[in-house]
């Protein structure tokens, strides 16, 4: 599939700005992009959320009360979520870069390693309910990536 990286801004030949204005095209948007999309909204905007209210967000996600009241433990939190900020952040740049593959990788690892950690923080706090529920979405989106369905690249082990 072939498609023009970048619209060109209509500027006269004789302009010293001819040829020198570009501006990044958006993708063709295919439905199976719909699934990278929501997990990058999910991961720069929950993240930008635990910036704001980090003991809020250590509540909705599963902690127990001592640890979400924690001074402590919502710096921290603020930091990891940072971090998931800028994860999210990326998504969005691959897929506009029309980087599909990159995106598709960037789900495999996050899905599979993420999914992992979060999980058996939450059983180590005996939440064994949210702990499979994450572990279940995490994976979901890894193998989402993994198969490379943003990218319409189905391989197969």
């Amino acid at each position: 599939m072939h498609w023009n990286y970048y619209y060109h801004l209509i500027v006269e030949p004789d302009s010293w700005l001819y040829g020198r204005i570009s501006i990044p095209a958006i993708p063709p948007f295919d439905i199976m992009h719909i699934p990278a999309l929501v997990v990058a909204f999910m991961m720069t905007f929950g993240g930008i959320n635990g910036l704001l209210d980090a003991n809020r967000t250590m509540r909705n996600f599963g902690l127990p009360h001592h640890i979400a009241s924690s001074h402590s433990a919502a710096s921290v939190f603020r930091i990891s979520c940072a971090r998931t900020t800028v994860i999210g952040l990326l998504l969005f740049y691959f897929y506009l870069s029309h980087q599909l593959a990159v995106v598709d990788t960037i789900l495999t690892f996050t899905g599979a390693y993420c999914g992992l950690i979060d999980s058996n923080i939450l059983l180590m706090e005996e939440n064994a309910g949210d702990a499979m529920f994450r572990l279940f979405g995490s994976w979901i989106v890894a193998a989402w990536g993994y198969y490379g369905l943003t990218t319409e690249q189905v391989r197969f082990i």
